[in-house]
C-alpha cells in the first residue's frame, strides 16, 4: 500500500536571483523518492540604479581613447557591480537600462580650441548612442567644459558590462585632463515591457566657434557655420 506526503520545499539560487518550489513525494518503502521543481525567475524592480563617481580624478585625456574609471560607489543595487580596476560595470540581468554620465574636462596648457570626446560600451562594442563632446579655448578664462551622454541600452545576456571611454579630438596639442570631482555615471533598471525610443540630440557650440574662427580671421569657416545652423534651425522647425 503506497502512503504519499507532501511537503512544500523551497530553495533560493541567490546568484541566478532564482526562486524554485518543489514538491516532494515519497513512499514508506523508500524505494521511491522524486522531486519535482517549478522554477521561475525573478528579475529586480524596475528603478533598481547604481550610481559611481570620480573624486580623484585629474588623469590625462589624450588622443588615444581610454578606459575612465570610478573610485566611489555612491549606491548600487544588487544586480550592478564594478571590477577591482573601477572601470567595468556589470549587470546581472539582461534587459533594458537607462545609462547617465557627466564628465568634467579641463584644460591645462595650449590656446587653441580643445576638443574631447566621451564613448558608451557595451558588451566591448561601442554603442553607436550615448557620445558626448565639449570644446573649449583656454583663453578668458574658458578653461573648462563637461560631456554629457544619456541613452537606452539593452544587454542580451547576463553579466554583461558598460564603460566610458574619454579621448581628445583636437589637433593642437593641448593638455587636457579629467577634473577632479566633476565626473559620474548612472545606470537605472527599465521595465522590458515599456516601449523604448532613442534620440540622439546634435549640436555646435556656436558661440565658442564663432570666437575661435573670428579670433584667427576665419571668415570662410565662419560663414560656413552660420549657413549650417541656418539649415539645421530650418529642418527643426518642419
Amino acid at each position: 500500500m503506497w502512503v504519499r506526503a507532501v511537503s512544500r520545499v523551497f530553495r533560493v539560487r541567490a546568484a541566478r536571483r532564482v526562486v524554485g518550489l518543489g514538491v516532494f513525494l515519497f513512499t514508506l518503502s523508500g524505494a521511491l523518492g522524486v522531486i519535482y521543481y517549478l522554477t521561475q525567475e525573478t528579475k529586480a524592480v524596475a528603478g533598481a540604479y547604481a550610481v559611481y563617481r570620480e573624486s580623484t580624478g585629474f588623469e590625462a585625456i589624450n588622443t588615444t581613447a581610454s578606459d575612465l574609471g570610478w573610485d566611489t560607489t555612491v549606491s548600487s543595487a544588487a544586480l550592478f557591480s564594478i571590477d577591482a580596476g573601477r572601470t567595468n560595470i556589470t549587470l546581472s540581468e539582461a534587459g533594458h537600462y537607462l545609462a547617465l554620465y557627466n564628465i568634467g574636462v579641463e584644460v591645462q596648457s595650449g590656446t587653441v580650441l580643445a576638443e574631447t570626446q566621451g564613448y558608451l560600451f557595451v558588451n566591448g562594442a561601442q554603442s553607436n548612442y550615448g557620445r558626448s563632446s565639449c570644446t573649449m579655448l583656454n583663453q578668458n578664462g574658458h578653461t573648462e567644459c563637461w560631456m554629457s551622454g544619456a541613452t537606452i541600452i539593452e544587454t542580451t545576456a547576463v553579466d554583461q558590462a558598460v564603460k566610458i571611454q574619454a579621448q581628445r579630438t583636437d589637433s593642437g596639442g593641448t593638455n587636457t585632463r579629467r577634473s577632479g570631482g566633476d565626473s559620474g555615471v548612472t545606470l537605472v533598471r527599465l521595465d522590458d515591457s515599456w516601449e523604448f525610443a532613442r534620440i540622439r540630440e546634435f549640436y555646435y557650440p556656436l558661440s565658442i566657434l564663432q570666437q575661435y574662427y573670428q579670433q584667427n580671421n576665419m571668415q570662410e569657416e565662419l560663414q560656413s557655420l552660420s549657413q549650417e545652423m541656418q539649415t539645421l534651425d530650418q529642418r527643426m522647425l518642419r
